[in-house]
């Protein structure tokens, strides 16, 4: 559609004729229908005296997409050009925007697929201390392993007996884990004494936070492509 099968088809749904909107827009009849036939195109005052007796918006009018065909030969209204320059750029600026977020989202998501694929890096590691009962005040640290040997010798058969008779009883086996080395041992003051934790062993915990790292990454990398491919549709023709 070319602009002035487009001017007449406005002053027909206005219920114009060509007179009135000759008059409205203060122009020549003769100029109104050449311009309607396209035999001449509008200068820039005319154009906007035309739309204004259409009570038509320039934003509104070049919507149209039948115009498409004929806005090279437009461009050479000054307006149309001034809007179509300022739509382009405003264009290209959202296209640009959707680039930098599309690329952003592939690189966070490459990264954290990355971190996703080191298990070491979220595999905790703990650290195994066992204590066998509370150290009464006065006894040695290890007093449940050494109290043995702490009996006089000679000493008779019936009181070694009673003494591990007492040790058991007294044995409440205690287990804590750290998640730093405190070393082959540890004291710790509790009620009624204290206990004498030795170090047994260290134990790598199952990693849980890696695979959600790598589910993350995928979603933001198909995320990524679809805005590429969304932009690519969205602003195929940029005028």
């Amino acid at each position: 559609m070319t602009l002035g099968e487009k001017l007449k088809e406005l002053r027909l749904a206005r219920n114009f004729s060509q007179p009135e909107l000759a008059q409205a827009a203060a122009i020549e009849l003769s100029y109104l229908s050449k311009l309607e036939n396209d035999k001449s195109l509008p200068s820039n005052e005319v154009f906007r005296q035309l739309l204004a007796a259409l009570s038509v918006e320039l934003s509104d009018l070049l919507h149209c997409p039948k115009l498409k065909s004929d806005l090279t030969r437009l461009k050479q209204i000054p307006d149309i050009d001034a809007f179509l320059s300022q739509r382009q750029q405003f264009t290209i600026g959202q296209q640009r925007r959707w680039w930098y977020i599309s690329s952003a989202l592939i690189v966070i998501a490459v990264t954290l697929f990355y971190i996703g694929q080191n298990e070491r890096l979220f595999a905790q590691q703990l650290y195994q201390y066992q204590s066998k009962g509370v150290v009464l005040e006065g006894e040695p640290e290890a007093i449940f392993n050494t109290w043995i040997h702490l009996m006089p010798q000679g000493v008779d058969r019936a009181v070694k007996d009673a003494k591990q008779q007492e040790m058991l009883l007294r044995e409440a086996i205690d287990t804590r884990f750290e998640i730093s080395n405190l070393g082959d041992a540890v004291t710790l003051e509790v009620e009624g004494g204290r206990r004498y934790y030795e170090y047994q062993q260290k134990i790598v915990t199952a990693d849980t936070i890696s695979p959600w790292f790598r589910i993350v990454g995928v979603l933001l990398f198909c995320m990524g492509l679809m805005g590429f491919v969304l932009e690519r549709k969205m602003f195929k023709h940029v005028y």
